[in-house]
């Protein structure tokens, strides 16, 4: 009874895990709160940064959308920035670490991005606005237009990073050899073990499905999207971890099974 129930599970199981990560991932790559918790950022709603703009000691807004878009309509005293100026103004501009600092985008999306790079160089009261501008205009919120607030372009310009040519050999192996080699070895993996119906076959096959389709995914954010698109850097994330929970399923069937033995 128990070895019949045994390879239903490794049988079934694994198929429906695969099934609901890939029906699931859609619908987490599109909630930016999931995202949020999975990168470390915090996110501020439309009606609480309000309030604290009226505050005595408002936090610095940093709208990071396209020139046009920002002399349309931005919050008042929003600072623009593009996404790749972040780091040199992180750096270079004078900026408290205990301050507060609200990241803006269109969609509220590309702002955590912006926010992890200021966390990433120790600011740690950083928010993404939830929605991004879409989600200002209500009624009572205030808005401005024209060229804001100027800043040095002298303070935008990334900081240079000695890095060794040892350290960039390593790297340039990782990229071009090490990742493309195990994103075919996983392919071939999947290949190989398509029909086989095994338990045991069947787990690591759709383990490595999973692992493959989010390594193409990290693939195509350095390649097309210049690392810059948290959905894609999300899926990769989640097929890490659908892989090793994948893996491990079947170590947790034997420790139940050998349980159940010995309660007999």
């Amino acid at each position: 009874m128990i070895k019949r129930f045994q390879f239903k599970a490794r049988r079934y199981v694994p198929n429906f895990l695969v099934t609901f990560i890939l029906l699931v991932a859609p619908a987490l790559l599109s909630c930016q709160r999931v995202s949020a918790e999975f990168i470390g950022v915090q996110t501020i709603s439309a009606a609480d940064l309000n309030k604290a703009l009226a505050e005595q000691s408002p936090p610095i807004v940093i709208d990071i959308r396209e020139d046009a878009a920002y002399r349309r309509n931005h919050i008042p005293g929003a600072i623009r920035l593009n996404l790749e100026s972040i780091d040199g103004y992180a750096v270079k501009g004078n900026i408290p670490r205990d301050n507060r600092i609200v990241v803006v985008c269109s969609s509220g999306w590309d702002s955590q991005i912006a926010a992890a790079t200021f966390m990433a160089h120790g600011y740690r009261n950083v928010y993404s606005l939830a929605g991004g501008m879409n989600r200002w205009p209500e009624p009572g919120y205030r808005l401005e237009s024209g060229s804001g607030t100027a800043v040095d372009k002298g303070l935008l310009t990334p900081p240079v990073v000695a890095i060794s040519l040892l350290s960039q050999l390593a790297m340039a192996v990782a990229a071009f050899v090490v990742k493309p080699a195990y994103i075919l070895m996983s392919g071939l993996v999947i290949l190989l073990l398509w029909r086989k119906n095994s338990g045991d076959l069947v787990l690591i096959r759709n383990a490595m499905l999973v692992f493959f389709i989010g390594e193409n995914a990290c693939t195509l954010n350095y390649l097309v999207a210049s690392n810059k698109s948290i959905r894609l850097e999300f899926l990769h994330g989640l097929g890490m971890v659908g892989m090793f929970f994948l893996l491990f399923w079947r170590w947790g069937l034997q420790a139940t099974h050998y349980s159940a033995l010995a309660c007999c």
